[in-house]
């Protein structure tokens, strides 16, 4: 049986966009696709898919993705000098694979 009929995916994770997702989220949407039985590469946020004029259906629970980054911050010391200091943030959020969302256009699913 070929592994698309079992409802895994060999492609990589894609945003609606068509930009591919990178690092912990490839695995983390490769293994919700698998676990649900998804065939659709592609994922949105619920704004996203409001953007694009779909509805992710009612009850239906995301997926999760991560965002990490850093910011610069200038501070003042006690001298009273500028310093920069880097910050490290991580963010989440929650994604549906296309096939979730009703009247979502043919080219993301």
């Amino acid at each position: 049986m070929e592994r698309r009929e079992r409802g895994g995916t060999n492609h990589r994770p894609l945003r609606h966009n068509g930009m591919p997702y990178s690092g912990i989220n490839i695995l983390m949407l490769w293994a919700s696709s698998v676990e649900q039985g998804f065939g659709s590469p592609s994922w949105m946020t619920f704004k996203q898919a409001l953007e694009l004029k779909a509805h992710v259906r009612k009850g239906e629970k995301g997926s999760l993705v991560v965002y990490a980054n850093s910011v610069t911050k200038t501070e003042q010391n006690d001298a009273g000098e500028d310093v920069a200091r880097e910050v490290h943030f991580l963010k989440g959020t929650r994604c549906s694979t296309a096939i979730k969302s009703k009247a979502c256009p043919s080219s993301i699913t």
